[in-house]
């Protein structure tokens, strides 16, 4: 039975990875004015996690076990969740300053919404299932993925 470590630097590395990818991901997205979808946010998401399950499995020369696996996902999820809304807040406070008009429409749109202008169960329902996609990613990521690199490293002999 492996010895259960101390996940605090695994998580800062997850932490870093996914504040650098996001930030270079948005300036990129902003620079060459494209339009950004989810599917850029999960990349940064798989990278950032490919990037702690190989500093791990390097380190311990394992994979992590099921308390580990779950603690990775919980914290990486909600550090994932609260890197996007700084960026999101961040983005709303730029969009303010250098685009008030637009910024006032969105307002308005988000009041309309409030109040009455759109179900809120469907609101709820894309929120829950926005909460939900990062924890399946990373699921997979300390799971499926780890067992890849895992028998990656072990076949190049540097575990």
């Amino acid at each position: 039975m492996s010895v259960p470590i101390n996940l605090k630097k695994y998580i800062l590395i997850f932490v870093v990875a996914n504040c650098i990818g996001s930030l270079t991901i948005s300036a990129v997205f902003v620079f060459f004015k494209l339009s950004g979808g989810a599917g850029a946010s999960i990349g940064v998401l798989c990278a950032s996690s490919y990037v702690v399950i190989h500093k791990f499995i390097m380190d311990n020369a394992r994979l992590p076990n099921k308390p580990e696996k779950i603690r990775l996902i919980i914290y990486s999820s909600i550090f994932c969740w609260l890197t996007s809304l700084l960026l999101l807040f961040v983005y709303l406070l730029i969009a303010s300053m250098v685009y008030p008009k637009e910024f006032q429409e969105l307002l308005a749109l988000l009041s309309f919404l409030r109040n009455g202008g759109f179900p809120v169960f469907i609101i709820l329902l894309v929120i829950v299932f926005e909460l939900i996609i990062p924890v399946f990613v990373l699921w997979l990521c300390y799971g499926f993925i780890a067992r890849k690199i895992y028998e990656t490293l072990e076949k190049k002999g540097k575990i």
